[in-house]
């Protein structure tokens, strides 16, 4: 491996630098989550956010489904991802726009 491009280095892989190690502010992660359907009441949510939340908390859980694939969980309360995700989209957008990306 090259390099990772989280912010920092994943400690299954310490000796692989980050990218940003290199190329400062560089940052491009994957980012997984479960979404639900606009309208969905909000006891259904906060119910199946605290069940993930219980079983990605779980040391046996992480590893054996993501520690091997370097996953690093990241709880907290459901308007923090929805403002990571606004965060991401407007980083990328830019990105889009600058290089003149365009659909074909």
């Amino acid at each position: 491996m090259l390099a990772f491009g989280s912010e920092k280095r994943v400690p299954q892989f310490s000796d692989v630098p980050t990218i940003a190690e290199t190329v400062p502010g560089y940052e491009a992660s994957v980012t997984f989550g479960l979404f639900a359907a606009a309208g969905t009441p909000g006891d259904i949510i906060r119910k199946v956010n605290a069940d993930v939340q219980e079983i990605v908390g779980d040391p046996e859980f992480q590893k054996k489904y993501l520690e091997r694939f370097a996953v690093e969980p990241v709880s907290g309360p459901l308007d923090s991802f929805a403002e990571y995700l606004r965060k991401d989209s407007a980083k990328w957008g830019e990105v889009i726009r600058k290089a003149n990306v365009k659909l074909e």
